[in-house]
């Protein structure tokens, strides 16, 4: 359970077991109807923007001409329809989006919490490979 919300999968980013956590993202059960989906959604942007404010960005497509689930879930596998919001915080940023992996017919919502400091230097150790 995370945010109220049952059956979620936290995946924490790090080099190695001693390095420090750059991200953090949590899935959110894989939703079969696109009212749940798009409620998880609805319920946690509502809390982070109560706790952080509006977005810095959002991306919302309307998808009601779609039809039902399956033209809905089509499209957000496709990238024909986006859901997103990303908030910037001092230590770094929070994204919430809705993602869909129509392979494996599982739609979910994703929250990822990136620490700024940590991503950076990441990111060079990372380069040092090059």
């Amino acid at each position: 359970t995370f945010a109220g919300l049952e059956g979620c999968d936290l995946t924490i980013y790090a080099l190695g077991k001693k390095s420090p956590v750059y991200s953090v993202c949590v899935r959110f059960a894989s939703q079969r109807t696109w009212e749940t989906l798009y409620y998880n959604y609805i319920y946690l942007k509502l809390m982070l923007t109560k706790k952080y404010g509006e977005p810095a960005l959002c991306i919302e497509d309307n998808v009601d001409s779609l039809g039902g689930d399956k033209e809905i879930f089509e499209a957000l596998k496709s990238g024909k329809a986006v859901y997103i919001s990303t908030y910037k915080i001092p230590e770094g940023s929070i994204v919430l989006c809705i993602e869909s992996l129509g392979y494996r017919k599982q739609n979910f919502v994703t929250l990822t919490y990136t620490d700024q400091k940590n991503s950076e230097s990441t990111r060079v150790d990372f380069e040092d490979d090059l």
